[in-house]
């Protein structure tokens, strides 16, 4: 019964084999008691559903972590380019930070940089805790020149479609000599990031 049971709460692949360990272990027993203890076609349900349920979780939980990954890559693209573009607002981009700070930043990058286009975005790390926080490297490009830049994000879920939802912390875009960063700091000669 508890085999069964846990069968039907398999919601990871770690749990489906926990369960059927338990099932097959519940199989043995009920097998070699010379019918004293009943339960064999229990225990083999349990090991088929622990083994379904577990290939099915696999499956789909890949699926569900390579489509956050796509959402947060994309929504991470869209709030850089439209703070470079001053396309939108971008406080609604951002946590804890005021429009005139934002502003700032934007002119800077505007001062320094032109309007760069976006070429590549890549999750670099994620921490998986409450609350989420997400790192991604991305590349501006302008008349040639590429510059490598840096977003740490909070994620959290909309709880209305259940998708990852961003907002940036920090930014960093590498420069010859220095760094701009937000929240506005400019980075010394030589204390650049190695990445």
């Amino acid at each position: 019964m508890v085999a069964a049971l846990g069968a039907l709460l398999s919601c990871c692949p770690a749990v489906a084999l926990l369960n059927l360990i338990v099932a097959v272990i519940a199989w043995v027993r009920v097998r070699g008691s010379g019918g004293t203890k009943r339960g064999v076609g229990l225990a083999l349900a349990a090991m088929v559903v622990s083994v379904l349920l577990g290939t099915l979780a696999g499956v789909v939980g890949e699926r569900v972590a390579r489509a956050s990954e796509a959402t947060m890559t994309s929504q991470v693209r869209e709030g850089i380019t439209q703070l470079i573009q001053g396309e939108v607002d971008p406080s609604a981009w951002w946590l804890d930070s005021t429009p005139a700070a934002l502003a700032a930043f934007q002119e800077q990058v505007h001062t320094r940089l032109g309007k760069p286009v976006v070429t590549t975005v890549t999750m670099t790390s994620t921490e998986v805790g409450l609350p989420t926080l997400a790192t991604f490297r991305f590349l501006l490009e302008r008349d040639g020149t590429t510059r490598v830049g840096s977003v740490a994000c909070v994620v959290s879920t909309d709880p209305t479609s259940w998708l990852p939802q961003v907002r940036f912390s920090s930014m960093r875009i590498n420069l010859e000599a220095d760094a701009i960063s937000f929240p506005l700091t400019t980075t010394p000669p030589g204390a650049l990031d190695p990445k």
